[in-house]
């Protein structure tokens, strides 16, 4: 678009950041396929997500909102059973990502415990 991206990043760990110029990725996409595919593939999953998070933002419930997430994210694992997922966010992140505070993240995690809907084990959540 040719426009800034209206987002940055930190790195976590160390890491090398190689700059593409715009020129050099474009004839990057054009002339290896399974590039694009897989940036096509990337884009798509990103699409997914914003939409599934979107359509639950409205939601006046923050139970509802932090089910769509872990939904979402065990929709990836294999083992699809109750208690088998390890959530690999934080619950500051899970806070930002749908758009709660982190206190209210914390208690309504805590509610769901209690409820037997999660289980917390050693500081993970386990969906």
């Amino acid at each position: 678009m040719e426009k800034p991206y209206p987002m940055n990043a930190v790195a976590i760990t160390e890491c090398e950041i190689a700059k593409l110029p715009r020129k050099a990725f474009i004839n990057l996409l054009k002339e290896d396929a399974e590039v694009s595919y897989e940036m096509n593939k990337c884009l798509s999953q990103r699409l997914y997500f914003k939409l599934i998070m979107t359509q639950n933002l409205s939601s006046q419930s923050p139970m509802l909102k932090l089910v769509a997430l872990m939904d979402y994210l065990k929709s990836f694992a294999i083992d699809q059973q109750q208690y088998s997922f390890k959530v690999p966010l934080t619950r500051q992140q899970m806070a930002g990502l749908t758009g709660l505070c982190v206190e209210t993240t914390i208690r309504t995690i805590k509610g769901m415990e209690r409820a037997m809907m999660l289980r917390i084990e050693d500081r993970k959540i386990m969906y």
